[in-house]
C-alpha cells in the first residue's frame, strides 16, 4: 500500500505545477453559471439553493485552500483530513439528502480522514483538486478500480481548468438529489457527499460568506 501511495503521488507531481489558487468569488461565479444548467428536477430539490453553494465553496476553502492542485489521501471513514487536522465532531453529523427543496439536513457523524498508514484491509482514497474528488468514484487514476462517473482522468482534476471539476461535483450532487438511496454505487456516493458537505460549513449563509464579492 505504501509503495502504491508513493507511486501515485509521484505520477501526479507533474500535474501539480499546473494548478493555481482560485478566489472565493471566482469559484462562486463559475458555480452559479454551471448550476443554471442542471435539470429542473435537481433545481426543485434545492441543488441551486444559494446557501448550499456557500456550503460547497466553504468545503473547498477548508479542505483544498482553493488550490486546484490539492491532492490528499485518507480513509473515508476514520480520523482526519491531512490539511485540516483534528476537528471537533458535533453530534448533528454530516449533511444528508433532504426532502425539502432548499434544505440539506444532517443524518450521521462526518468522516474523520487519516494520515496514518492504513492496514491492508482498510480503504484508502486519493482526493483530487478543489472539491477533493475520489479516485474510487469520480475519476480514473489508471490503477484503482473506479466507476469513473465523471469520465475523467484524475490528473485533469488538478490542473488550472476548474470547469471540469465543477461539472463533476454537480454531477455527484445531481445524481444524489434525483436518485437518493437508489443511486448506483450508493456507498461510494455516501462517502463522497460526507466529504463535500462538511460539518464546519453547515451554517454558512450565502450573503455572509460571499459578502466581499461584488
Amino acid at each position: 500500500m505504501k509503495v502504491l501511495v508513493v507511486f501515485l503521488l509521484v505520477v501526479l507531481d507533474s500535474s501539480l505545477t499546473e494548478g493555481r489558487i482560485v478566489s472565493k468569488c471566482e469559484l462562486r461565479d463559475e458555480m452559479m453559471r454551471a448550476m443554471s444548467t442542471v435539470s429542473q428536477r435537481a433545481k426543485q430539490k434545492g441543488l441551486t439553493a444559494e446557501n448550499l453553494l456557500a456550503k460547497i465553496v466553504c468545503h473547498v476553502e477548508e479542505w483544498a485552500g482553493f488550490n486546484t492542485s490539492a491532492v490528499y489521501q485518507l480513509n473515508p471513514t476514520t480520523e482526519n483530513h491531512p490539511r485540516r487536522g483534528k476537528r471537533e465532531v458535533h453530534s448533528a453529523g454530516v449533511f444528508g439528502l433532504a426532502k425539502q427543496a432548499s434544505h440539506f439536513r444532517t443524518t450521521q457523524n462526518p468522516p474523520t480522514p487519516t494520515t496514518r498508514p492504513a492496514p491492508p484491509d482498510e480503504e484508502v482514497w486519493t482526493l483530487y483538486g478543489l472539491f477533493q474528488l475520489s479516485n474510487h468514484l469520480v475519476c480514473s487514476d489508471g490503477i484503482t478500480p473506479s466507476p469513473n462517473i465523471c469520465n475523467i482522468d484524475c490528473n485533469n482534476l488538478v490542473d488550472d481548468n476548474i470547469s471540469d471539476d465543477i461539472t463533476c461535483v454537480l454531477k455527484i450532487l445531481t445524481n444524489l438529489v434525483e436518485n437518493g438511496f437508489s443511486a448506483s454505487h450508493w456507498d461510494e456516493f455516501r462517502k463522497m457527499i460526507r466529504i463535500i458537505l462538511q460539518e464546519e460549513c453547515r451554517d454558512k449563509q450565502f450573503s455572509v460568506y460571499f459578502a466581499e464579492c461584488s
